[in-house]
């Protein structure tokens, strides 16, 4: 308890907090987290930690550990079965790696699968950066994804590979 000019004020716990903040509905459905939630449609929930700051993460996460009483390392991922972002229904979720989570993105369609890219296609890339070609441009050339394009150009990868020795930023 807290003493507030005078009064008492009872803190609300981290659970009671959580749950006021769920549609909860029968066990086989989507208990849909109704609060703020990230750019890719993930629920977020801030714990109150016991020196009184706040940590911020996945509204899955928080339902998955008080449910299960299990902590979690930053190498666990909690996925759902039910594909659903906002979903915090426990038996809806499961643990998994991040390589685990990005097969089950694959087998449910989620995730596509790019082409591989070549030596000559960053070369090929390389030439396009020297000629002055914006990294949208080289990207939709050799049908890649920009940051694969930034990567290379870069030298975060395909460092191996030759190719036009001045690439412009």
């Amino acid at each position: 308890m807290v003493a507030v000019k005078g009064m008492i004020k009872k803190r609300v716990s981290n659970s009671s907090r959580f749950w006021c903040a769920v549609d909860v509905r029968s066990a086989r459905e989507c208990w849909n987290w109704k609060m703020a939630g990230d750019k890719d449609g993930y629920g977020l929930f801030s714990e109150r930690l016991p020196s009184g700051k706040y940590k911020k993460m996945h509204a899955s996460r928080y339902s998955y550990t008080s449910h299960f009483g299990q902590a979690l390392t930053t190498e666990q991922f909690v996925l759902h079965k039910c594909d659903n972002r906002s979903c915090v229904n426990p038996r809806h979720l499961f643990l998994g790696t991040p390589k685990d989570n990005a097969h089950d993105a694959i087998r449910k369609g989620r995730f596509t699968v790019t082409i591989r890219l070549s030596p000559g296609k960053i070369r090929r890339a390389r030439e396009l950066r020297a000629e002055g070609h914006s990294y949208r441009v080289i990207a939709r050339e050799i049908g890649a994804h920009i940051m694969t394009v930034w990567d290379a150009l870069n030298a975060k990868t395909w460092k191996h590979v030759g190719g036009v020795s001045s690439v412009q930023s």
